[in-house]
């Protein structure tokens, strides 16, 4: 697990399976919750395919260092102490840079529309982590919270409208 940072590559790659398998015209929406979320955002700056139409991210985190640090408040090392160990065990370890990229720098680069979708209880990964998102791309990224909403189940806690809200957003996109 690379938090997103190598797994945008794979997503990239099953788009282009989906393309050969279904044809070039298959209109093609990326959709992710949590770190799925963080990792179609991440995939939003790379160059993706014309029949990708729009992006939508569930409670994801904009940084995978930051979604990290802030889990490891819970751990008795101080954040100072932490971050550099952190950093230095993803590149030893998962063969990645944390700092390579976050979602919020792909984002400013995004071509497609992007919905982010955020519980505003979500405790695991907070919603103001997803906020700065709309102001990396103000035209390309629009965010609906869910108010009560803990992580990844803001479609439980008010279904009609997040289903309302995708619909709308995949009709202007698709």
């Amino acid at each position: 697990i690379a938090f997103g940072l190598q797994e945008r590559y794979d997503l990239l790659r099953w788009v282009e399976y989906a393309r050969n398998r279904f044809g070039e015209d298959q209109k093609i929406l990326l959709y992710g919750i949590s770190m799925g979320g963080a990792t179609v955002l991440m995939a939003s700056g790379l160059e993706l395919p014309h029949n990708v139409k729009g992006i939508i991210a569930d409670c994801p985190y904009a940084s995978a260092l930051d979604i990290i640090l802030h889990v490891g408040k819970s751990m008795p090392i101080p954040q100072w102490l932490m971050k550099p160990f952190v950093i230095l065990g993803a590149r030893i370890f998962g063969g990645f840079d944390l700092l390579e990229t976050d979602a919020i720098e792909a984002v400013k680069h995004a071509t497609v529309p992007i919905l982010v979708i955020h519980g505003e209880a979500d405790s695991f990964v907070p919603a103001s982590m997803s906020a700065p998102l709309v102001d990396a791309n103000p035209t390309l990224v629009q965010r609906f919270t869910v108010p009560g909403a803990e992580h990844g189940i803001s479609y439980l806690v008010n279904t009609r409208e997040y289903c309302n809200v995708i619909k709308e957003f995949m009709e202007k996109v698709l």
